[in-house]
């Protein structure tokens, strides 16, 4: 039997090709609606870990330090029931071995190829690791870019995850109140408090958990099956034309740079400037040394002098006055001993 994976999908991923290879065969119609997810977060979320729980299989490679194991986009596709479902998987933003420009850059090259091959995606997975004790700088960005990404009008097909919840108890109070920092909360007098996510839930996101079970992630990427959306990366892409410097994600990496190079300029000219006054304070502090010494030597000399003036004028004297007026212990012991004055 001839290989049909080009004629079902056209420029299909070696993975969908792989499925067919092995065996399995929908129909015409499933396969033209495939269901296409992105997963985004910062390295370390667990986003890999996350599609081979989903799928039940070994499709990513899983990372057990800070460093990033995606280093492109990647795409991960599985059988769940009639559905075929690929998980897209991208490098996170404050990457470790790729700049924010370099990762802006292959997910909207990708993004556009799928809009363009006329697959939209079903949404997009937004993972943050809950065990996270603040909302670290990475996560900040990766959400600011997710945001300008995604754009508000396909909001409803983003699902905020907080992972590794098998990290901690599920009832862990600690594991709650970062929860409720992301996701705002009314405190006891009924006031509102603004979560990192709360505008972006209010526009239709959805928030989900996922403790770290094959059913957990399998039930957080059903939520999106079935559905369609345009993003706005998209959009001034494919449809727009624009350069990606001109995009709403574009700018905002663009801006975020400039910040970092504002601040480095900054920190230079103020190690600078603290280097100048250190070195004027270690001049100053010579200088007053050297006067410091001068002012030694000055009395040691006048000291001298008067040494000297002493001997010159003892020495007219007789020899037993001259021993009797030299300091020493022998001499002022004899004085006491004799009683003379």
């Amino acid at each position: 039997m001839a290989d049909t994976s080009d004629d079902v999908i056209p420029n299909s991923s070696p993975s969908a090709k792989r499925l067919l290879k092995e065996g399995f065969s929908p129909s015409l119609e499933v396969f033209i609606k495939v269901d296409a997810l992105s997963i985004m977060g910062a390295t370390g979320s667990g986003k890999s870990r996350f599609i081979n729980l989903a799928s039940g299989q070994v499709l990513a490679e899983v990372g057990d330090s800070l460093s990033s194991c995606t280093k492109e986009v990647q795409e991960s596709i599985f059988r769940d029931r009639d559905d075929l479902i690929a998980i897209i998987d991208t490098p996170g933003f404050n990457d470790t071995n790729m700049s924010d420009t370099k990762v802006l850059r292959l997910i909207a090259a990708y993004l556009q190829a799928t809009y363009e091959s006329n697959l939209k995606l079903a949404g997009v997975l937004y993972l943050y690791d809950i065990t996270e004790t603040r909302m670290t700088g990475a996560a900040k960005k990766n959400l600011d870019v997710l945001i300008k990404l995604v754009g508000e009008d396909s909001f409803k097909n983003v699902v905020l995850v907080t992972t590794k919840w098998d990290k901690l108890n599920q009832e862990s109070e600690e594991g709650e109140l970062r929860e409720k920092q992301l996701r705002g909360y009314y405190d006891d007098k009924r006031h509102w408090h603004k979560g990192f996510w709360s505008s972006v839930i209010d526009d239709g996101a959805l928030y989900e958990r996922h403790d770290g079970t094959h059913e957990s992630a399998l039930n957080i990427a059903r939520t999106l099956i079935g559905k369609e959306t345009v993003l706005q990366i998209q959009q001034e892409v494919a449809v727009q034309g624009l350069e990606l410097s001109k995009t709403a994600a574009g700018m905002g990496v663009e801006r975020d740079l400039e910040r970092i190079l504002k601040e480095i300029s900054m920190a230079l000219e103020t190690e600078h400037d603290e280097g100048c006054r250190e070195v004027e304070e270690r001049l100053k502090k010579s200088e007053e040394d050297r006067k410091a010494l001068s002012r030694s030597r000055v009395e040691e000399m006048e000291t001298l002098r008067g040494l000297l003036s002493g001997i010159e004028e003892s020495a007219n004297l007789p020899l037993i006055d001259l021993f009797w007026a030299t300091p020493g212990s022998i001499s002022q012991f004899l004085k006491s001993a004799l009683g003379k004055a």
